[in-house]
Formats: C-alpha cells, structure tokens, sequence
C-alpha cells in the first residue's frame, strides 16, 4: 500500500543572510561567530517567543513554520528589528543581514522538513527583497490586513523563478515600531564591539573618502563579485567553443553554432547553471589551463571538443572534465554523417547531463533536444546566419537576412530561422540598417517571431523578441506578456535573462531589472558591451548614476562604435551636474550616428511611464541632442 503522503497548511517564514559570500570570504571565523550569537541571542529566542518552529536551516539561512501569518510577521519584523539594533556599531562592511519572505500555503511535512509550493514561494519572495526587507505573498497580507498596524509597499505581480504564475508581492514597513517582545540584552548583541566615539569617527571618516575616491568603480566590483561568487548549489558548467578542424576554415561558424547549441540546450536544465557563449568565447583560441576556467566561470564541469567536416560526413569529439582536479569524467568521438548531427548532440546532452545530474527526468531531455528541423541544409544557413548576425555591421546583417531566408526557403517549418530573421529585422530596425523603412521592418519582424512561436510555442527566445519588438511599437500588454511567456520557458537562458530584464527596464520596474542583471552576471561573468549599457541604464533610473557612469564608461573602452553608451554617458553627466562633459559625450555619439535626433531617441526608447520618458529624455536634450 502506497503511504500517503503528510500535507498541511502553514506560514512559512524564508530568510537568508544578504552578501553571505562575501562575508564569508572576508573573515570566515568572524561571521560565522557572529551569525551563531544572533542565533542564540535574538533570533532563535524570539521564533520560540512567537511559536514558530524551525523547519530547515543552511547555515545563512532559515526555513520557519508558523500556525498563523499573524505570528510569522510579528516575529519577521522582531527580528528585522532587532538586527538594526545590533548592528548600529558594526562597520557596514561586517553587517550580518537578512532578506524575508512570508507565505501562507499548501506544504508537505517530511520528518522535521517541509517541501511543496507553499515553501517554494516564501524563498522565492525572499530572495527579490531587499536587505533588511520583509516581502508578503497576497494571501499572508489578506489575513494580516487588520489584525496588525505596519503598513505595505505594493510591489504588484512579480515572475519568480520556477514559480509558473505571478506572484502579487508587497513589502512590510515598520517606521517607528519597536517591539515590546524584546529584551535589551537580546537586541544588544553579548559581545558587541566596544568602539569608542573617536575610533567611530575615525571608522566613518576613513569609509567616508574611500567612497568618495572609489564611488563608481567599487560600486561594480561588489555587484559583480556578489553575482558571481553568490552561492548556486547547482552544478556549474562551460562549454568551451569547439575546435574547427576542418581543413577550411570558413566552417568555423559550425562550430561555433554546434557549440551555441550544447550550450541553449544545457540551458533547458534548471538543475544545472550553464555560462554563457560571451564569456566561454574568450578562451576561443587558446591553450586553455581548465583549472583556471573553472576557477574564473565558477563552475565545476568544463566541456570541449573539436568539429571535423569532409564532404558528407562530420566527426564530433567530447570529453567533460572535472575543474578542480583536470580529471576525465567522459570522452567519446563521433563519425556520423551530417545528417545524424542532431543525433550526435542528442546523445551528448544526454550523457553530460545524466552524468551531472542525477534526477532530470525524460520530459526535461525531450523538451532540450527536440529537432529544429529535418534538414541538414536549413540547419547549416541558419548557422551561418547566427554566425554573421554577431558581425553587427549593416554587410553581414544583410549576409545573415540572406542565410535565414535561404533557410526558410528549404524549410519552410523551421521555426528557429523564422526567429533568427524576426530578430535580424528588429535589430536592423534599431541600428538603421536595410534599405526598407524603419516600420515596415518592425512589421516584418513581428511577421516572422509570431511565425517562430507558431510553429514552436515553446520556443523561449522567440517569444522574448517578440515581446521586445511590441514593447517597442507602444504594445505594452501584449510585448510584457511575450515577455513574460519566454521566463517561464526558460528562466536558465542567458538570452532570456538579459530579454526579460530589458522588457522589466522599459516597463518601469527598475528594481526587478537590477535584480534581473544579477542573475545574468551569475552566467555570464565577462559581459559585453551590449550587456553592460543596460545595467547602466538601469542604474540611471535608479538615480545611481555613479554606477550608471562606470558601465557605460567600461561599455565604451570595449566596444567604441556601439552608439548608446554614450548617450547613457551623457544622461549620467547631466544629472550630475556635469554639462560640458555630457555635450563631449553626444559629440562622440553623433560621429557615429549624425542623423540621430529627439524623434529617434523617443522611437528607440519606449517607456511605459511618461515619466520615465521625460527623465530620460530631458537629460539627452540637455546634453545637445537635436530636435530634428
């Protein structure tokens, strides 16, 4: 007889600590004797205080059961509190703090731990709140609503990820509430710190100018460190370009599509944490110490292997390698003909993944390697196609339109060159290339993405672009839903990711596009230009535009001719106050693109909040950008 599973309903309380990773690698014995006092001393005592019970604990984090939403954000709000208190006389740097999240749900009881979706959303809620933040499902604030005095920040429907629908999320004020269920002596950490007034000053003085010499600079060291070295306990991999082979070295753009494909369909696994193409590519060409791969992508599984094509026939090789030890995990050769590549990536996937992963189930195989098309002629043009796309000049973007169509020519049901055209035509659009106009290739583009997730509806990136280029033609509800629609297929793609934070960026909701951009510097740790403009601009609207400054600075040196960083350059000038060196930046921009103008800056820029356009806008006009 099959046991039946134990479920109930619950207020379950998530917490971790914020920039664990870096504390930890600051001083290990310091935080890890600090975290255990405030255990002791404020946190465990006040969870009992309120009748919690501790569920799961990780080390920096707590999972906590309560009978009622009422108790979990009392007790929430205690402790959140109560570590202010104890960490008024910590350097900032050392501060142990905590990011809540509280959910009423569905959970399965198994021994002391509890699993399910109830679960599931409280981590979800907690890991997009703020440091010292409490975040509230809509269910826990309906049944708190008038039973407690804090107030609430509506943050509206929030994609989490693997959570398939909306969660409405709002987060919990407490100004002026001091908890009558703590004691001094457990606000007051034991072994507190006994600085005197000058070294305070001296402490605050010191940080004080260091801001001021570093402000920007450190800015990005700490965001992309903190991305980077967060803590994913999904095994990590890179798949290094494979080596072309071929006595021609034109079909390096095979290759390279082969292994932009192990890389998209890896990506289908959420089980795994698999970097992207732009940061594996750099080692395109070298020796490469595997170790040190590892090391600077942090992952554990590095894949390489080499492409040979003669005539008809293809010979693949791989081999998985351990990071940390160089060691073998698998090795194997292919001699197939073209027409098996498919079968021969089929086969690859399979093995690497059930290698690292021990429970991926075969629905999740079958969805990561479903057949782009039956033919090997179509699948060679739109590599190709893929490979110019990358060149970002108007010549080979014409060359790639050229290999997506001839593609669709021979395939008429290949849903990937629809994509790749669709998205051809939104970027030509954008950058002014074509000999078409600018609407009638929106138009076209439109055409061919709707094509793409007609044939394909689980094709992830089709419907990202799609709803990108609606964002862009003012259709807000229906491109953020395409948006929206390509998370939940894939939140692990490192397209997606940036798709998804560009949409958020648009729509206004800057704090979700930052946080969007942390996720993809976890996959993509050397980040184009391209990648790093955004972040900027998403700093901007945010009204840090000492960080909105380094990145489009860092965007310039690597890419000179890529127009916007200038333009985010100029727009974090003028609000600094800065004007002359903001009009030597659109001086710059408009060397490179003379015909830009107001109009084209509105077009390029489609803002759902009016307000957003005025800021945005205001500041390139200032900046010496013509009207006309």
């Amino acid at each position: 007889m099959t046991e039946r599973t134990e479920r109930k309903l619950a207020a379950i309380l998530a917490a971790d600590v914020a920039g664990y990773s870096r504390l930890i690698s600051r001083n290990e014995e310091a935080t890890i004797g600090a975290l255990k006092g405030h255990r002791r001393e404020l946190i465990d005592p006040t969870i009992r205080a309120h009748r919690g019970r501790i569920a799961n604990t990780a080390g920096d984090s707590l999972l906590v059961e309560f009978a009622s939403a009422v108790d979990a954000v009392r007790c929430a709000v205690d402790i959140q509190f109560g570590m202010a208190q104890r960490n008024t006389n910590v350097p900032e740097e050392q501060r142990i703090v905590f990011r809540m999240g509280i959910n009423v749900g569905d959970v399965v009881v198994q021994g002391q731990d509890l699993l399910g979706d109830g679960v599931n959303v409280a981590a979800r809620l907690e890991q997009i709140a703020e440091p010292g933040g409490i975040n509230l499902s809509r269910t826990v604030r309906d049944q708190i609503q008038d039973k407690l005095s804090f107030t609430f920040d509506a943050l509206g429907d929030q994609i989490v990820k693997n959570i398939p629908r909306p969660v409405e999320v709002s987060r919990v004020r407490w100004e002026g509430y001091t908890p009558a269920s703590l004691s001094h002596s457990a606000v007051q950490p034991k072994s507190a710190s006994r600085l005197t007034k000058r070294r305070v000053v001296l402490a605050v003085s010191v940080a004080a100018a260091l801001a001021l010499i570093v402000a920007g600079g450190l800015e990005w060291m700490m965001w992309h460190a903190r991305s980077a070295t967060q803590i994913d306990e999904r095994p990590g991999i890179a798949v290094l370009p494979f080596t072309n082979l071929s006595d021609d070295k034109g079909q390096e753009y095979f290759s390279d599509g082969l292994t932009e494909d192990f890389i998209t369909e890896l990506s289908h696994f959420s089980q795994l944490k698999v970097i992207a193409r732009n940061s594996t590519f750099r080692y395109r060409g070298q020796a490469v110490d595997i170790e040190r791969v590892g090391k600077e992508l942090g992952v554990r599984y590095v894949l390489e292997g080499s492409v040979r094509r003669v005539a008809d026939q293809v010979r693949i090789t791989g081999q998985l390698i351990e990071a940390s030890t160089g060691g073998h995990i698998w090795a194997q050769h292919y001699d197939r003909s073209q027409k098996e590549v498919f079968a021969v990536q089929d086969e690859m996937t399979r093995t690497i993944v059930s290698l690292i992963v021990s429970n991926v189930q075969e629905v999740d195989f079958q969805k990561a390697v479903s057949k782009p098309t039956g033919s090997q002629t179509a699948y060679d043009l739109f590599l190709l196609g893929r490979s110019q796309m990358r060149a970002a000049n108007p010549a080979d973007y014409q060359r790639a339109v050229n290999s997506y169509e001839r593609a669709i020519a021979v395939d008429p049901v290949f849903a990937d060159a629809h994509a790749g055209l669709g998205n051809a035509y939104r970027i030509g659009s954008l950058q002014g290339w074509g000999t078409v106009p600018k609407a009638q290739l929106f138009s076209k583009a439109d055409m061919e993405l709707s094509q793409a997730v007609a044939l394909n509806p689980r094709l992830a990136e089709a419907h990202g672009w799609l709803g990108i280029g609606r964002i862009f033609s003012r259709e807000f509800g229906d491109g953020f839903a395409e948006v929206q629609k390509a998370y939940s297929l894939n939140p692990n793609s490192i397209t997606v990711l940036e798709t998804v934070a560009y949409g958020n960026l648009f729509m206004g909701r800057h704090q979700e596009a930052a946080k969007l951009y942390e996720e993809v510097l976890k996959l993509d740790p050397f980040p184009e230009a391209t990648t790093l403009v955004n972040i900027g601009r998403v700093n901007l609207h945010l009204r840090k535009y000492d960080q909105a400054l380094v990145m489009a600075e860092k965007a310039i040196a690597m890419a000179p001719k890529f127009s916007v960083s200038y333009l985010v350059q100029a727009a974090s000038y003028v609000n600094q106050g800065r004007l002359p060196e903001a009009r030597s930046a659109i001086a710059a921009h408009q060397a490179l693109r003379p015909n830009f103008t107001m109009v084209t800056a509105y077009e390029n820029n489609p803002f759902y909040n009016e307000s957003d356009t005025d800021f945005y806008l205001s500041a390139l006009r200032k900046a010496g950008i013509p009207e006309k």
